[in-house]
């Protein structure tokens, strides 16, 4: 067996694993150099939620999670921050008062728990050696993020003695973990979908919403599909990019149609935000929203096949013409099963019981515990 000409044997495997390291640690290396912990504080704990470099113009909800964890935790007693790169900025695209430290800073000491996404590869748990961390992992499908195609031979991250926990935010992802690191401390928190923010509404436009950063190619053969047969005469197609908040829970609420574009997602925020608005969701689940993804109020489509999707959004239409109180019952459905089964206080008592759990288990002390 080659790799680029070269015979697969112990040496060459150690250069493709070397090279990977390689790769990551410049990619990251200014956060491994400032994340290094200070001596301890006498008797206190704080909670740092490091998120990687963003534009913070580009909405990602995954971002968006990491300040309300941030702000659900200091509501209930905890000491938390966010912790950005020098240079980054509060996002633009949605308001929050959540407290924010910059690296440059120097402000982690070995009392502290420093909780880091999935994105950062085999060496993230070399990110503030000599601190407890947690791993907060938002899609299950990154967590190879930054792996040679063979492996590497030196334990996993997840495996690491600093490594108290790891925490999902879907049942797709919380098997994904447990097959792959048996017996791995796994939690599992429900994201939730503001409800006084994507407020179902009952009266849509002839309006057809996305993100084109989810599967763009599909969509676009969808899109062009769709106007080559004349089946979107009369809609308004509007992607969802680089927007406000506000803007995008408008766009939302006004659509009579979402088309789901995500592949290998965590959770899937955006279709279940679209449902909660009152939107007939058509596309793929990406693995994590298939717990909300049911036939009964929405029409799923398996990942790449673009006529299926095609077909399905032409016939929504139609169906929009002849029997339109049949989407109508979709989107209350739809708009019912996020409201209640996604919903602030059980995201909060998720988090406040999470926390108390990973800081009682590895006798992590603090001043504030959650109430």
């Amino acid at each position: 067996m080659l790799i680029q000409g070269k015979s697969l044997n112990a040496e060459t495997l150690t250069d493709v694993t070397q090279k990977a390291t390689s790769d990551a640690r410049k990619q990251f290396a200014e956060a491994f150099d400032l994340l290094r912990p200070l001596p301890a504080r006498e008797g206190t704990m704080h909670i740092y939620v490091f998120v990687p470099k963003v534009a913070p113009d580009r909405p990602i909800g995954g971002v968006k999670m990491l300040y309300r964890h941030v702000d659900v935790l200091n509501k209930h007693g905890f000491s938390a921050s966010i912790i950005l790169h020098e240079g980054d900025t509060r996002n633009k695209w949605f308001h929050s008062d959540t407290p924010i430290r910059f690296l440059k800073d120097r402000f982690i000491t070995k009392s502290d728990i420093l909780v880091l996404p999935e994105i950062l590869g085999p060496l993230l748990a070399e990110y503030g050696k000599g601190v407890s961390k947690v791993i907060y992992n938002q899609s299950a499908y990154l967590s190879f993020l930054g792996y040679p195609l063979l492996g590497i031979e030196h334990p996993s991250p997840y495996r690491n003695d600093e490594v108290v926990a790891t925490i999902v935010c879907s049942e797709n992802s919380r098997e994904y973990l447990q097959y792959t690191f048996p017996g791995l401390t796994l939690f599992r928190i429900r994201h939730s979908i503001d409800s006084h923010t994507f407020t179902y509404n009952p009266v849509k436009k002839k309006q057809v919403c996305f993100m084109p950063r989810k599967s763009r190619e599909d969509l676009t053969q969808v899109i062009n599909i769709l106007r080559g047969r004349g089946s979107l005469t009369g809609y308004e197609v509007i992607p969802i990019d680089r927007v406000s908040h506000e803007v995008m829970v408008q766009v939302m609420r006004d659509s009579l149609i979402f088309l789901s574009g995500g592949t290998a997602e965590g959770f899937g925020l955006p279709p279940a935000e679209a449902m909660a608005c009152g939107c007939i969701v058509i596309g793929y689940h990406g693995g994590g929203g298939r717990e909300y993804f049911h036939p009964d109020w929405c029409y799923p489509i398996e990942a790449g096949d673009v006529v299926t999707f095609a077909r399905t959004v032409e016939n929504v239409i139609h169906l929009n013409e002849v029997a339109p109180y049949e989407l109508y019952r979709k989107g209350i459905q739809a708009a019912s099963f996020i409201r209640d089964n996604y919903t602030e206080n059980r995201e909060e008592s998720d988090i406040v019981e999470t926390w108390n759990s990973i800081i009682s288990r590895h006798s992590i002390r603090s001043p504030k515990l959650g109430k």
